[in-house]
């Protein structure tokens, strides 16, 4: 849980009203980009989400990484496992809206140049 509520803050600057404030437009103009979708997933995140950042963090672990060659990860025999290996679905998702959000920014950017 603790992986995941950091993992939360470090993404709470998509949440469109803050980023709105910080930029001095509209929260409308933003959601026409798209980034309220891109928000609610960022803030409501799949099941398994909490385990894969957990996951992540220890194998980005250098002292476990030094210590260790294989990292076995024991979890629970249904539920949780059976989320976790349903991210990739979500994250190809969710790489699709990054794209087409990136789409719509660099158009709009060209506009400006």
């Amino acid at each position: 849980d603790a992986a995941l509520e950091k993992f939360q803050n470090a993404l709470s600057t998509f949440d469109i009203n803050k980023l709105s404030d910080a930029l001095g437009v509209q929260p409308e103009m933003l959601d026409g980009l798209g980034l309220s979708e891109l928000s609610s997933l960022l803030n409501n995140p799949p099941p398994g989400l909490d385990e894969l950042v957990a996951l992540s963090n220890i194998l980005n672990d250098p002292e476990i990484t030094k210590e260790f060659d294989v990292v076995v990860v024991d979890t629970a025999p249904t539920g949780h496992t059976l989320r976790m290996l349903a991210l990739p679905e979500f994250l190809d998702g969710f790489l699709g809206k990054l794209l087409e959000l990136r789409m719509k920014l660099s158009g709009m950017a060209n506009m400006f140049q």
